[in-house]
């Protein structure tokens, strides 16, 4: 089963569009689990999480640093997490990964091939090659980095360019691939583009929010019935 499909099915099964995110920081573990070494209080703390919001959830969201700091142990811990949480229920890893070449492919095989995730979080500021790797792995999902909420992201992300039709753009918004899209599957990305895909146009919804067409069709959020939906250039998929 692909990650939308899996991601559709958590959905519709727990009636929820809850992703919960697994970010256990080392000072706000709860008292009555300092007394255990490190490594065993953060496997139990998550552990306590998953068991918790398992029927409310569509998707469960670990953060790698948070287990990275922990060092070598850090990746028995992170496996021992993701173990934890239940089949039917898809892991994106938060990682927000984003080199060139062979360096991609690795971050690429280590989240799908190693720790056997559903998706994980990408920074594609470097361009496309810098996503392609993690494209590759056509049943994955990659959910692309566009604005961030820290303080100092004005600082590049809210920068203007000047767009193709002598329009002003955000960076945020005029460099993703499809800034408007959270998910991409490999088998609907092509570098062939679609007739007049760089021009900015209104969600087939008509909501306001702009969007990007895909390279043929791919699947976003609709942000009026909150469904993943098909979309293409030339109507509804």
């Amino acid at each position: 089963m692909n990650f939308l499909d899996k991601l559709l099915a958590a959905s519709r099964q727990h009636n929820s569009l809850l992703c919960v995110g697994l970010d256990p920081e080392q000072e706000r573990l709860p008292a009555v689990l300092r007394d255990l070494p490190l490594e065993q209080a953060i496997i139990r703390f998550c552990h306590a999480i998953i068991e918790a919001t398992t029927p409310y959830v569509c998707a469960f969201k670990p953060n790698s640093a948070f287990f990275e700091v922990l060092g070598l142990r850090g990746m028995y811990v992170f496996q021992e997490v993701i173990r934890a949480i239940p089949a039917h229920i898809p892991v994106i890893i938060d990682a927000k990964r984003g080199d060139l070449g062979n360096t991609a492919r690795n971050y690429a095989a280590t989240v799908f091939d190693i720790y056997g995730c559903d998706a994980v979080t990408v920074n594609p500021y470097l361009g496309y090659d810098s996503v392609a790797p993690f494209l590759a792995y056509r049943d994955k999902g990659v959910i692309l980095l566009c604005r961030t909420s820290n303080p100092s992201a004005r600082d590049f992300q809210d920068l203007r360019i000047p767009g193709d039709d002598d329009q002003e753009r955000y960076l945020s918004t005029g460099t993703c691939y499809h800034s408007h899209y959270l998910s991409y599957h490999a088998h609907s990305y092509s570098r062939r583009r679609c007739p007049g895909w760089r021009s900015s146009s209104l969600c087939p919804r008509r909501c306001r929010c702009p969007w990007r067409a895909s390279d043929s069709c791919s699947f976003t959020l609709d942000p009026v019935c909150w469904q993943w939906q098909r979309f293409c250039k030339h109507g509804r998929g």
